[in-house]
């Protein structure tokens, strides 16, 4: 009687993961002073912009303008996920 023997060969490779969005939690921006910039204010955070002309709008525990605060703005309450910003955008339709 033959013996089959199998072998089992697990070859487990390990990489590691690539972030390929810049700035992703939105931590560096160019300026504090988010309350003069308004809203739409997405281009303080490099290399984020605005391509259209929608508004973006980057919120910052450092900002002192209501629709630019964290946790509480403008538009509700959220804490960031990790670090002290994030971006939020309004979308909205204008067809009835």
């Amino acid at each position: 009687m033959k013996r089959v023997v199998y072998i089992f060969l697990l070859i487990v490779f390990s990489t590691n993961a690539q972030n390929l969005v810049p700035n992703p939690s939105f931590e560096t921006i160019t300026t504090c002073n988010l309350n003069s910039a308004g809203l739409g204010s997405i281009g303080f955070a490099p290399p984020w912009n605005n391509p259209t002309i929608s508004t973006p709008d980057l919120m910052n525990l450092c900002s002192t303008n209501y629709f630019n605060s964290v946790p509480s703005n403008g538009y509700g309450y959220q804490v960031p996920n990790f670090g002290n910003g994030y971006a939020g955008c309004v979308f909205y339709d204008n067809n009835n």
